[in-house]
């Protein structure tokens, strides 16, 4: 009876155990798909925050909103990366307002930027492993990588329309189509950077 009881013990110590070890692997996962995931934001976010500021120079859109927007989600999330851009911030914020108008006149109404897509590969690469992650943290980066998405489209579609301004003999009325459908779309990525900025530091 007593090897009985001793075997039945040893059984259920057995089962428990294999419980924790599994428990305490998915918790190491756990860690582990958070601390990548939090390096590619990381990553990702100074390129965002550069563009929403390459965005508002070239619609000439620098005023102290936006301006004050960017230094307080730079000092929020801190990145040596943006050092410089924050720098220049806070010297325009120190100018009168007449003197950051002088800074949104533009040569000539013409497209300069050349933007560049942004890259989740982790996050993409390793959507199955999102169930390790709670509810709301999974939700947040649902959020984000549909952000990036809408961005990269986005991005997509002003390449398109820059380059149909340089189709041969195009009509002066089709290349304005062009054209405004270029500043449309620097509005979008505006919106989804400033949005996907707040995202990231908040998460």
């Amino acid at each position: 009876m007593q090897q009985v009881i001793l075997i039945l013990f040893g059984w259920v110590l057995g089962v428990f155990s294999s419980i924790i070890l599994e428990n305490q692997k998915r918790k190491q996962a756990k860690e582990d798909y958070k601390e990548s995931l939090f390096t590619e934001l990381d990553l990702v976010y100074p390129r965002i925050v550069s563009t929403y500021y390459a965005i508002i120079k070239e619609m000439g859109q620098l005023n102290k909103e936006n301006l004050e927007w960017m230094h307080n989600i730079i000092s929020k999330k801190n990145s040596k990366s943006l050092g410089t851009i924050d720098e220049a911030i806070i010297k325009i914020l120190k100018c009168k307002d007449k003197e950051i108008k002088l800074l949104n006149k533009k040569l000539q109404d013409t497209r300069t930027l050349s933007l560049k897509k942004f890259n989740l590969s982790f996050l993409q690469e390793n959507i199955s492993s999102f169930s390790l992650l709670d509810k709301e943290f999974r939700f947040d980066a649902i959020n984000i990588r549909t952000n990036i998405n809408y961005l990269n489209d986005s991005i997509d579609k002003v390449d398109f329309f820059y380059k149909t301004t340089f189709v041969p003999d195009i009509s002066e009325n089709n290349y304005n189509v062009a054209y405004m459908n270029i500043k449309n779309y620097y509005i979008n990525i505006k919106d989804l950077c400033k949005r996907t900025s707040e995202m990231i530091v908040n998460i």
